[in-house]
């Protein structure tokens, strides 16, 4: 069946006279890289009009085979080559959401029921900056939000927004907190037993009160001087006696796999608290080698050299435990960015030299690393940066980092008023890349940058 015709627009390269728009006396050489004029778009593409295309006509074919060739010819990548360079990062990503649901010790059911909630897990819990649920969250993710929660409850601190008000005698248990998560965790049948009221009638009079013996709840605000009701915190949570609890679980049941909370703590809590557990988590290196695992078997099926598969699979599980640490988006990310770290590859100055960046972009990114980036973040990002510009110039990979730079250059220049809309996929790139460059840079020596170059300057 014949394609219909289609249009497309023509464009034009254009000379730009820098002194049009100045003072006759104007000298470019006194202003040109100041403040005042930093950059000069010398050339504008310019449309000039438009013209029909029509598949099956042997000169529009003949035009597109050649548009084809010269794209190869810059570093251009086809959507099945970007899927192939991709494919083992997206085997890494899925093998990790199975990990978390085959190991989630609050799931049941039969190994197709966990087969497709993996594939539910392969989307975030929430739509990317918004407050919108994609999908119910794992049990264990709730439990380790609950974790966390009961710290605050523990310790008073200001720096971790610790509030510090376990009672004495009384333990947090992070599944029979809330019973929202009590019953995520199939521990709600413990959870009633624990906060079931006085059976009415037992005090004449006064109906079904609670029982003062079982849950506690904690983590109430201040009272209000006006409507004289209790403000709830996003801590506030049931706390037991353990021995309330002991009973409870002797008579209903449940899985309670993580440790209670008692109310004197047990280890310093600081800020970086969360972080340290989080690398000192065995099941954090296991996801990790899971994904690996998978990466490296895709790699090879799509046809690899065994040696830079397994380069590949060992950056990419580098990076999914690095970048797990913000999520499972941070994970895939962080998979995907670790991959091609670790085989060397372009970044955006030699993307600029190849004609496949505007200069306007590389000159925003010089003024968002000057002014909001630290040297350290410079001397990591080169550590790896000079030998990826090498390997660039053999034309590996430049359609990836041509896609990640981009977006990542987009949003630089939303920040600085050049572009009315966000760039949220240049978001989670910079949250990947500036934080790593920065860990980087913490422990490696300078590169010697200007090696690359015939002249000084990039």
């Amino acid at each position: 069946m014949a394609r219909a015709p289609y249009t497309v627009p023509v464009y034009q390269q254009r000379a730009t006279n820098p002194l049009d728009a100045y003072d006759p006396s104007f000298k470019l050489q006194d202003v040109y890289g100041t403040g005042t004029l930093p950059y000069l778009e010398w050339v504008q593409m310019v449309k000039t009009g438009e013209r029909t295309i029509t598949p099956g006509n042997p000169d529009d074919d003949a035009n597109m085979a050649r548009y084809n060739m010269e794209a190869q010819q810059t570093g251009a990548m086809s959507f099945g080559d970007m899927m192939k360079a991709l494919a083992p990062s997206i085997a890494q990503y899925t093998a990790g959401a199975a990990y978390d649901v085959f190991s989630d010790p609050y799931l049941e059911g039969s190994f197709g029921d966990k087969v497709l909630r993996t594939g539910a897990s392969l989307l975030p819990e929430k739509l990317p900056f918004t407050d919108v649920d994609l999908r119910d969250p794992l049990p264990q993710s709730l439990v380790d939000d609950s974790i966390a929660r009961g710290y605050r409850l523990q310790t008073p601190n200001k720096i971790t927004g610790g509030i510090g008000r376990i009672p004495a005698g009384k333990e947090y248990f992070p599944e029979l907190a809330t019973a929202d998560i009590a019953r995520a965790t199939g521990n709600i049948d413990t959870f009633n037993l624990l906060n079931k009221p006085v059976s009415e009638g037992q005090y004449a009079g006064m109906g079904s009160i609670p029982n003062p013996s079982r849950g506690t709840l904690v983590g109430l605000g201040p009272r209000s001087p006006t409507t004289g009701q209790t403000t709830l915190t996003e801590d506030t949570s049931y706390v037991y006696n353990p021995q309330d609890v002991a009973a409870a679980r002797t008579s209903v049941g449940g899985t309670l796999a993580a440790d209670p909370i008692q109310a004197v703590p047990t280890q310093a809590r600081t800020a970086l608290s969360g972080v340290t557990d989080y690398f000192s988590d065995a099941g954090t290196y296991y996801r990790g080698i899971v994904g690996g695992i998978a990466g490296f078997g895709t790699a090879l099926i799509t046809g690899q050299d065994p040696a830079a598969a397994a380069r590949a699979a060992f950056g990419g599980t580098a990076g999914a435990i690095a970048g797990g640490i913000f999520g499972p988006i941070g994970s895939m990310i962080g998979a995907a960015l670790g991959t091609q770290l670790t085989r060397k590859r372009v970044i955006c100055n030699e993307l600029v030299r190849q004609g496949l960046m505007s200069r306007e972009h590389m000159m925003l990114d010089y003024k968002f690393t000057k002014e909001h980036l630290t040297p350290q973040h410079v001397r990591g990002y080169h550590f790896w940066a000079v030998p990826v510009v090498r390997k660039m110039r053999e034309g590996k990979s430049v359609g990836f980092w041509r896609h990640v730079a981009t977006h990542r250059a987009n949003e630089i220049a939303h920040i600085y008023g050049k572009r009315d809309k966000p760039d949220y996929l240049g978001k989670v790139y910079r949250r990947i890349f500036e934080p790593a460059c920065w860990v980087v840079g913490a422990i490696c020596k300078q590169k010697d940058w200007q090696s690359l170059y015939s002249t000084k300057g990039i």
